[in-house]
This record gives C-alpha cells, sequence and structure tokens, in this order.
C-alpha cells in the first residue's frame, strides 16, 4: 500500500491497517478460526478510525456484541437440554438401559 502522497496523520492508521492485514492471514496460514475472527475484527476497526466513520464502529460493535451474547443463549440451552434429558431417563422408573445412562452422563460431563 502507498503511502508516500497520504497526510502525515494518516500514516500511522494506515501502517496499522497493513500490519492487520499481515495478522489476518497468519491465522489463515495457520488455519486457527478463532484468531482469525479476532483478527478481522481488529482490520475492520482500523477501516473505521482511518475513515472516522463513528456511526459504522458503533453499529458493527453492536452486532457483534448481539453475536456473543446469541452465542452464549444456545450454548445455554444445549446443557439445559442436556441436563432435562439426563433427569428424565435417570428418573424413569422403568429405564435401565445402561448404555443410554452411560451416554447421557458422558455427554453431561463433557458439556456442563
Amino acid at each position: 500500500m502507498c503511502t508516500a502522497g497520504c497526510a502525515p496523520y494518516q500514516r500511522p492508521q494506515l501502517i496499522a491497517l497493513e500490519q492487520s492485514n499481515i495478522e489476518c492471514e497468519d491465522a489463515i496460514k495457520a488455519n486457527d478460526s478463532d484468531l482469525y475472527y479476532r483478527k478481522n475484527v481488529e482490520f475492520y476497526e482500523c477501516i473505521y478510525s482511518a475513515f472516522g466513520n463513528v456511526f459504522l464502529a458503533e453499529e458493527t460493535g453492536s452486532l457483534r456484541r448481539l453475536a456473543r451474547w446469541l452465542k452464549s443463549q444456545i450454548v445455554g440451552i444445549q446443557i439445559m437440554a442436556i441436563q432435562i434429558t439426563w433427569r428424565y431417563i435417570t428418573l424413569m422408573p422403568n429405564c435401565r438401559d445402561l448404555c443410554i445412562i452411560r451416554r447421557l452422563r458422558r455427554a453431561y460431563s463433557s458439556v456442563g
């Protein structure tokens, strides 16, 4: 990226943008999706900062927070479903299938 024609105040922003882009590429090469997601967020925050688009930065930040909250809710629902199934199977008087109980016990211990 050429920074020769840019005003001096913009050069640090462009350097940060280039560095962030390199970090995204490194995460892709490492096949690390979590790292890539974090570096990609930083990349776009560099873009918002360079262009001074406060509205867009705030809106995308709100969407990211909402996505994290929704993900936590989904995980919570999955844990609750396993717990309910575990209670149902273990409380049934006619349930003697140890194989099912063992599978549920392993699933419950790995999630909760």
